[in-house]
Protein backbone atom coordinates (compact mmCIF):
# COMPACT_ATOMS: atom_id res chain seq x y z
CA UNK A 1 0.00 0.00 0.00
CA UNK A 2 2.89 2.65 0.83
CA UNK A 3 4.38 2.05 -2.69
CA UNK A 4 0.60 2.90 -4.37
CA UNK A 5 0.50 5.86 -2.09
CA UNK A 6 4.32 7.52 -3.21
CA UNK A 7 3.24 6.44 -7.04
CA UNK A 8 -0.19 8.45 -6.35
CA UNK A 9 2.33 11.72 -4.74
CA UNK A 10 4.95 11.14 -7.52
CA UNK A 11 1.88 11.68 -10.55
CA UNK A 12 0.10 14.18 -8.68
CA UNK A 13 3.31 16.24 -8.16
CA UNK A 14 4.52 15.69 -12.37
CA UNK A 15 0.69 17.09 -12.92
CA UNK A 16 1.05 20.02 -10.62
CA UNK A 17 4.60 20.82 -12.39
CA UNK A 18 3.21 20.09 -15.51
CA UNK A 19 0.17 22.81 -14.68
CA UNK A 20 2.45 25.20 -13.40
CA UNK A 21 4.65 25.43 -16.20
CA UNK A 22 1.55 25.73 -18.54
CA UNK A 23 0.39 28.48 -16.64
CA UNK A 24 3.67 30.43 -16.64
CA UNK A 25 4.22 29.98 -20.00
CA UNK A 26 0.43 31.92 -20.96
CA UNK A 27 1.97 35.08 -19.39
CA UNK A 28 0.26 38.13 -21.29
CA UNK A 29 2.31 39.50 -24.26
CA UNK A 30 2.87 42.93 -22.94
CA UNK A 31 6.15 43.95 -26.15
CA UNK A 32 8.99 44.54 -25.96
CA UNK A 33 10.23 47.58 -23.21
CA UNK A 34 12.74 49.33 -25.38
CA UNK A 35 12.10 49.71 -29.24
CA UNK A 36 14.00 51.37 -32.03
CA UNK A 37 12.33 53.33 -34.90
CA UNK A 38 14.21 53.79 -38.01
CA UNK A 39 13.07 56.40 -40.45
CA UNK A 40 14.72 55.62 -44.65
CA UNK A 41 14.06 58.27 -47.10
CA UNK A 42 14.98 57.70 -50.48
CA UNK A 43 16.93 61.00 -51.90
CA UNK A 44 18.32 61.71 -55.58
CA UNK A 45 21.73 61.95 -56.72
CA UNK A 46 21.59 65.66 -55.90
CA UNK A 47 19.20 67.03 -52.78
CA UNK A 48 18.49 69.75 -50.78
CA UNK A 49 16.29 68.37 -48.31
CA UNK A 50 15.09 69.49 -44.70
CA UNK A 51 13.45 66.92 -42.41
CA UNK A 52 11.72 67.02 -38.89
CA UNK A 53 11.42 63.41 -37.23
CA UNK A 54 11.13 62.03 -33.60
CA UNK A 55 14.71 61.60 -32.93
CA UNK A 56 16.29 60.72 -29.72
CA UNK A 57 16.35 64.29 -28.75
CA UNK A 58 12.60 64.14 -29.61
CA UNK A 59 12.06 60.61 -27.41
CA UNK A 60 14.41 62.59 -24.44
CA UNK A 61 13.51 65.62 -24.40
CA UNK A 62 10.25 66.76 -26.79
CA UNK A 63 12.39 69.61 -28.43
CA UNK A 64 11.83 68.66 -32.50
CA UNK A 65 15.02 69.84 -34.62
CA UNK A 66 15.41 70.53 -38.29
CA UNK A 67 17.87 68.85 -39.66
CA UNK A 68 18.99 70.65 -43.29
CA UNK A 69 21.02 68.38 -45.46
CA UNK A 70 22.38 68.37 -49.17
CA UNK A 71 24.28 65.90 -51.06
CA UNK A 72 27.15 67.58 -50.02
CA UNK A 73 27.02 67.46 -46.33
CA UNK A 74 25.31 63.78 -46.36
CA UNK A 75 26.70 60.93 -48.10
CA UNK A 76 23.57 58.61 -48.59
CA UNK A 77 23.75 55.13 -47.80
CA UNK A 78 22.64 52.74 -50.83
CA UNK A 79 20.40 49.97 -50.03
CA UNK A 80 18.44 47.52 -51.58
CA UNK A 81 14.80 47.31 -50.52
CA UNK A 82 13.97 43.89 -52.39
CA UNK A 83 15.81 41.22 -53.84
CA UNK A 84 14.71 42.04 -56.98
CA UNK A 85 15.10 45.74 -56.79
CA UNK A 86 18.11 48.34 -58.32
CA UNK A 87 20.58 50.37 -55.36
CA UNK A 88 18.90 53.05 -53.95
CA UNK A 89 20.57 55.89 -52.22
CA UNK A 90 18.44 56.58 -48.71
CA UNK A 91 19.34 59.26 -45.84
CA UNK A 92 18.49 56.39 -42.81
CA UNK A 93 17.84 58.05 -39.06
CA UNK A 94 16.67 56.18 -35.79
CA UNK A 95 15.87 56.24 -32.30
CA UNK A 96 15.67 53.86 -29.42
CA UNK A 97 12.61 54.78 -27.18
CA UNK A 98 10.46 53.22 -23.93
CA UNK A 99 7.24 54.80 -24.37
CA UNK A 100 4.98 53.44 -26.13
CA UNK A 101 2.88 55.89 -26.86
CA UNK A 102 5.12 58.12 -28.55
CA UNK A 103 4.28 58.15 -32.23
CA UNK A 104 6.53 57.76 -35.06
CA UNK A 105 6.93 60.94 -37.39
CA UNK A 106 9.00 61.97 -40.32
CA UNK A 107 8.43 65.23 -42.70
CA UNK A 108 10.90 66.00 -45.39
CA UNK A 109 10.67 68.86 -47.81
CA UNK A 110 12.91 69.08 -51.20
CA UNK A 111 14.05 72.00 -52.18
CA UNK A 112 14.27 73.56 -55.95
CA UNK A 113 17.52 72.57 -55.84
CA UNK A 114 17.19 68.83 -55.45
CA UNK A 115 17.56 66.96 -58.83
CA UNK A 116 14.95 64.47 -59.28
CA UNK A 117 15.32 61.47 -61.60
CA UNK A 118 11.74 62.49 -63.66
CA UNK A 119 11.64 60.36 -66.21
CA UNK A 120 8.14 58.65 -66.22
CA UNK A 121 6.62 56.90 -63.55
CA UNK A 122 9.60 57.36 -61.54
CA UNK A 123 8.52 57.31 -57.54
CA UNK A 124 10.36 57.81 -54.30
CA UNK A 125 9.69 56.14 -51.26
CA UNK A 126 9.54 56.78 -47.46
CA UNK A 127 9.37 54.23 -44.81
CA UNK A 128 9.36 53.72 -40.93
CA UNK A 129 10.19 50.74 -39.41
CA UNK A 130 10.17 49.36 -36.03
CA UNK A 131 12.89 47.12 -34.55
CA UNK A 132 14.86 46.11 -37.68
CA UNK A 133 12.08 44.18 -39.27
CA UNK A 134 8.67 45.55 -38.83
CA UNK A 135 7.19 47.84 -41.63
CA UNK A 136 4.86 50.33 -40.08
CA UNK A 137 4.15 52.84 -42.75
CA UNK A 138 5.31 54.12 -46.31
CA UNK A 139 4.23 56.03 -48.92
CA UNK A 140 5.95 56.46 -52.63
CA UNK A 141 5.91 60.02 -53.45
CA UNK A 142 6.50 61.50 -57.25
CA UNK A 143 9.45 63.90 -57.45
CA UNK A 144 8.20 67.18 -55.20
CA UNK A 145 9.35 69.66 -53.53
CA UNK A 146 6.39 70.28 -51.25
CA UNK A 147 6.26 68.08 -48.00
CA UNK A 148 5.91 64.47 -47.45
CA UNK A 149 5.01 63.21 -43.83
CA UNK A 150 4.66 60.04 -41.83
CA UNK A 151 2.99 59.81 -38.60
CA UNK A 152 1.23 57.45 -36.73
CA UNK A 153 0.86 54.99 -33.71
CA UNK A 154 3.40 52.03 -33.25
CA UNK A 155 2.10 49.11 -32.06
CA UNK A 156 2.26 47.64 -28.98
CA UNK A 157 3.22 44.29 -30.28
CA UNK A 158 4.76 43.70 -33.76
Amino acid sequence: MKKGLTIKKIILLCFGLCLLSFTISCEKNTGTDIYKVWYLLEVPAKFDVKINYNSDKYAAMGTMDTIHYTDTTYSPYTASLSENSSKIKVWVGNHAQRNHSLPYFIEAQFSSYTQFDNTAGKKYVMMVFANDTTLLDSIQFTPTFGKVKLSGDIPKNF
